[in-house]
């Protein structure tokens, strides 16, 4: 009887986990199309673009 209710909170835990990490990756996403949006909009050249993008990506981890 023990070992399910572990396995229950285990399993628990891990959702949680899961649901965490989707909603960071969310966050992530939205930034990083305002990103996009903002450099499009004031026609940034492509390989600075691309710079600022890996820095953004940098900074976010």
């Amino acid at each position: 009887m023990t070992g399910v209710f572990v396995f229950a909170t285990v399993m628990g835990n891990v959702g949680d986990v899961i649901s965490s990490m989707n909603a960071n990756r969310q966050e992530f996403q939205a930034r990083m199309d305002h990103i996009q949006m903002y450099l499009t909009h004031k026609k940034v050249p492509a390989s600075l673009q691309l710079k600022i993008k890996k820095w953004a990506e940098y900074t976010w981890t």
